[in-house]
């Protein structure tokens, strides 16, 4: 099993299960960048620049796919709902998330995060990292 630990919002969404819906809790996104960010950010792994913390909705979002024109300083205005399409596509937001990471418990004054019988997520919240942030430890097959 690969272990990361990744910063996340206080405040996201419990991660889904896979194949439900995506909720915007952005843990798939901060472990490692989709095919569409590989390409514009030209990195494979790591948080992707494109996603956003949206407080007022309490959720991430994709940058890539809501405001193409920012990071795509080159696509003409008219091509943007094409370029969500293609996003839609690339990052797979209609077949629910597939995301197969487990964050894990890293120490005995962790704060839960999610129902445990449902989504087993928990996490610290550590020093210097701010209020609204917590470290996550996630578990995923290699």
């Amino acid at each position: 099993m690969k272990e990361q630990v990744i910063r996340i919002q206080i405040h996201a969404p419990a991660k889904p299960l896979p194949g439900e819906p995506c909720n915007g809790c952005g843990i798939c996104c901060l472990l490692e960048t989709c095919p569409a960010g590989r390409i514009r950010f030209l990195q494979i792994s790591g948080a992707c620049p494109a996603l956003i913390w949206r407080p007022s909705d309490s959720r991430y979002v994709c940058g890539l796919l809501q405001t193409p024109g920012i990071f795509f300083r080159w696509l003409p205005k008219r091509w943007e709902s094409a370029a969500r399409c293609l996003m839609r596509h690339w990052i797979a937001t209609d077949i629910g998330c597939d995301c197969t990471a487990v964050a894990v418990e890293t120490a005995p004054e962790s704060t839960l995060l999610a129902d445990e019988s449902r989504h087993q997520i928990t996490a610290i919240q550590g020093p210097g990292l701010g209020k609204d942030l917590l470290n996550v430890t996630t578990h995923r097959p290699e």
